[in-house]
């Protein structure tokens, strides 16, 4: 069951950002309710921000999915079976190979 959206936050922000940010959530099919939500409880289930707190302005920050690709590269890396190239002609090689397959 699910719980009732009763309480209530108040956020200050400046009115650019509030219009830009209810723009993108629009597009993405959300409202600023439900975007605030989905960050809270992303929040909550990691016990962390779902992004890098810096002090570099202009820092970039992975999204999610990229941040997963990282992690799967890491893993893939430290896999003894897995298999390497040394040079961009056999990586595409065995990648015509791979398709060839499929």
């Amino acid at each position: 069951m699910r719980e009732a959206m009763t309480a209530n936050i108040n956020v200050r922000t400046t009115p650019k950002l509030k219009a830009k940010s209810q723009k993108l959530f629009e597009d993405w099919g959300l409202d600023t309710s439900t975007a605030i939500n989905m960050f809270l409880k992303d929040c909550v289930r990691e016990k962390s921000l779902p992004f890098r707190f810096t002090r570099e302005e202009a820092r970039y920050v992975p999204n999610a999915e990229t941040v997963e690709a990282l992690k799967e590269a890491k893993e893939i890396s430290k896999d003894k079976n897995a298999v390497g190239y040394t040079n961009m002609k056999d990586f595409v090689s065995a990648l015509h190979d791979e398709v060839k397959k499929a």
